[in-house]
């Protein structure tokens, strides 16, 4: 791994546009080291964000070497859902004007996009989608399931404001 910022795309949007098109385990690696870098990078100016995780996901999970792609895409997607809820954790123990002045400090060419960790359904669709390909349709329901459970567990959570309020499914 790198540790020379020249070496880092330029921006976090430059990061998540790099577009893996091939479907080898290879390229989902690549993906994948390409977001520890961004995790470890020194200056901090290159964070992980939602969409980081769904370009590494989307490429393990349409990878040909499957069944590995999707279990990895599946750890990672635990992964990012931990880190919407540990974000949630954070920004309500700091109350309502800090998550305000956060959502606006890290907007356009702020680094991370708006939503941080928050898992969109679109993540979620290319996990169940991915399941069907090969299928697994009790895979590809378990994902809509986790769907629906934290979708309704975050609208009981503080009147919808909840970390998956946006996995709508």
């Amino acid at each position: 791994a790198s540790s020379n910022p020249k070496d880092f795309p330029t921006s976090p949007a430059s990061m998540n546009n790099l577009s893996v098109t091939s479907k080898s385990k290879s390229a989902a690696l690549s993906a994948e080291r390409l977001l520890q870098e961004m995790r470890n990078e020194p200056t901090g100016r290159l964070q992980p964000d939602v969409i980081s995780y769904s370009a590494v996901i989307s490429a393990y999970a349409t990878c040909l070497d499957q069944p590995h792609g999707l279990e990895r895409a599946n750890d990672l997607l635990h992964e990012l859902e931990d880190l919407a809820v540990r974000e949630h954790l954070e920004s309500s123990s700091r109350g309502r004007d800090a998550r305000r002045y956060e959502t606006r400090s890290i907007g356009v060419g702020g680094g991370r996009h708006p939503y941080g960790f928050r898992p969109n359904p679109v993540v979620y669709n290319t996990m169940i989608q991915s399941y069907a390909n090969i299928g697994d349709a009790s895979s590809a329901e378990a994902i809509l399931d986790r769907m629906i459970s934290l979708y309704s567990s975050s609208l009981q959570e503080n009147l919808g404001s909840g970390a998956f309020r946006s996995v709508r499914p």
